[in-house]
């Protein structure tokens, strides 16, 4: 027997709306550094918990996800990908 996803949410946050999962796509392109990577673009995935707050995979803890935009756009270009609105489109 398996259990779909929508019913372990809605089952695990009543009150409330699940966290969801994102892909963190960012580049350096601004950091004025010999050792910097300016071409390439680097990957994480994070979480936004209904409170606001964003964890990354890589430790980074923020209290907003704009908070968390700030950052990595003075860094360069960053790009957010939902993984919920992918699944929902295949």
């Amino acid at each position: 027997m398996s259990i779909q996803a929508s019913a372990y949410l809605r089952a695990t946050y009543p009150l409330g709306s699940p966290p969801r999962v994102f892909v963190l796509h960012w580049d350096n392109h601004k950091i004025l550094s010999k050792r910097r990577d300016k071409d390439d673009w680097h990957e994480c995935y994070g979480t936004r918990y209904p409170s606001g707050a964003v964890t990354l995979e890589n430790g980074m803890f923020y209290k907003t996800m704009s908070e968390m935009e700030a950052a990595y756009r003075a860094m360069g270009d960053c790009r957010i990908e939902w993984l919920d609105e992918q699944e929902k489109q295949a």
